[in-house]
């Protein structure tokens, strides 16, 4: 989920097929030890390919923009909810998931989807 295309393209599969999507989109990432050489790919994987899969399913469910509406279902960890200084940046994505989930929910309240 790092790349737009494939997720795109899963999109429009969706849409091509159905007319339109309006599926529950479920994110979920994986936890790897962390150490130096990995970090950036745990940015890009963890945050980034969240954001990216979620904005697009948001874009196809906005009932403001022609969709049916949905849920959007991002799942983190319960490192997103506490600190831990063995792994700051696993946190720091996790926390990351669970602020712009919120963030975005709040724009979705008048729009759809809604928070669950």
């Amino acid at each position: 989920m790092t790349s737009v295309f494939p997720c795109s393209k899963a999109f429009q599969t969706g849409v091509d097929h159905l007319g339109y999507v309006d599926l529950s989109w479920v994110n979920n990432d994986w936890c790897i030890k962390m150490n130096e050489s990995v970090w950036e790919k745990m940015i890009q994987l963890n945050y980034t390919g969240v954001v990216r899969g979620t904005l697009l399913a948001y874009e196809h469910m906005r009932k403001d923009k022609g969709g049916r509406g949905g849920r959007i279902v991002n799942i983190s960890s319960g490192l997103g909810l506490v600190d831990a200084s063995h792994v700051p940046v696993y946190c720091g994505t996790k926390q990351a998931i669970r602020a712009f989930t919120s963030s975005l929910a709040l724009d979705g309240a008048r729009c759809a989807p809604t928070r669950a």
